[in-house]
């Protein structure tokens, strides 16, 4: 049994915040091939949140079934609560939207987004237009959706999961480099959907799973890397993310990614044994305080800026400035809605500070 984490882990604090960041430039990239750039190196951020959810998902060390059961439950009521809050109101948003600016019928709207082909891609992939459309353009829902689908896996697994985590998260990541080795070599048409479709191997399966894998296993090493590890490995995944990118295009995750992800929970760890951190307060606030919110509602945000009339909105110089406006906003309606909310709940699990 480990000992439980401190209270607050000012590293995975700040880590949340700059990948919260990062997700806002996959979605709303910097121009030209230096956003393209930026978005690879974005790719460790919600595998982060998986992994940071999963390491303080079982306090000090993996209990018997029944305190996995009672554990998971309280965070599957909470998950679900959370999200469907956020679903209801992008669905509602898309509803206004493709009424009033596309023309549409209720009728059409909701055959468009709830049909048996739709269901079957949402179950499957935690994708499709169950939870996007052209009114919002991209599926970030899928995360709370597949954090849903593990949690409600470990409950029924509770009896396996202290003998199948590890083996599981190797097993499971091997499979995402798998398909990523497919996508790039050898593309194949599982349930004639190509493999080279973003939610073949971005979903509850194959990442869900082994990112929470991976978070549970860093909170409870076989061995520690030291911090100067951890150092390094963040710069030098950087370095290799940007080379896949540029050999392989634009991908889901990357070796590179994994890297800077294992970088990250090294120095987390550290952390936890040496109760120091230099992580700057303003970013462990941001971490601990607004990530969730940023995450949440930046697509939304992005939506309502993207369909402001304005005449700037074309240029180059706007596309530059788009990336940095969104961020600012998020972060000021996070801000609000923080004290709107005192006692809000955070999706990411992150390090409560009780």
């Amino acid at each position: 049994m480990i000992s439980a984490p401190p209270a607050e882990n000012r590293t995975l604090q700040a880590a949340k915040a700059v990948a919260a960041f990062m997700v806002v430039f996959i979605h709303c990239p910097f121009p030209g091939r230096f956003g393209e750039a930026v978005s690879a190196l974005a790719r460790f951020a919600v595998p982060l949140f998986f992994a940071v959810s999963g390491r303080f998902l079982f306090r000090g060390g993996i209990p018997d079934p029944a305190g996995i059961r009672r554990i998971v439950k309280k965070r599957i009521v909470r998950a679900a609560g959370v999200t469907a809050l956020v679903w209801i109101a992008y669905t509602l948003y898309s509803l206004l939207y493709r009424i009033t600016r596309g023309g549409e019928t209720i009728y059409a709207w909701f055959s468009d987004k709830f049909n048996p082909g739709e269901f079957f891609t949402f179950f499957m992939f935690n994708s499709g237009k169950v939870v996007y459309d052209y009114s919002y353009t991209f599926d970030h829902m899928w995360y709370l959706f597949a954090w849903l689908y593990v949690l409600i896996l470990l409950f029924i697994l509770a009896p396996l999961v202290r003998l199948l985590y590890r083996p599981m998260t190797v097993i499971l990541l091997s499979g995402l480099f798998f398909g990523l080795l497919l996508q790039a070599y050898y593309p194949i048409r599982p349930f004639d959907i190509s493999i080279r479709t973003w939610y073949m191997l971005r979903n509850w399966l194959l990442f869900g799973l082994p990112f929470v894998g991976l978070g549970m296993w860093s909170a409870d090493p076989p061995f520690r890397l030291s911090e100067k590890t951890g150092i390094i490995l963040i710069p030098a995944g950087a370095f290799i993310t940007v080379a896949e990118y540029l050999h392989y295009g634009s991908k889901e995750f990357y070796l590179g990614s994994l890297m800077i992800l294992v970088g990250i929970l090294t120095l987390a760890d550290a952390e936890d044994v040496s109760m120091r951190s230099v992580m700057p307060k303003p970013l462990v606030f941001a971490g601990r305080e607004l990530s969730a919110g940023i995450y949440y509602w930046h697509i939304m945000l992005l939506a309502l800026i993207s369909m402001a009339a304005v005449p700037i909105q074309d240029s180059s110089a706007w596309q530059i400035v788009k990336p940095l406006a969104v961020i600012t906003v998020s972060v000021c309606v996070s801000l609000i809605l923080r004290h709107l909310n005192r006692n809000k709940t955070d999706i990411f699990d992150a390090v409560i500070s009780k």
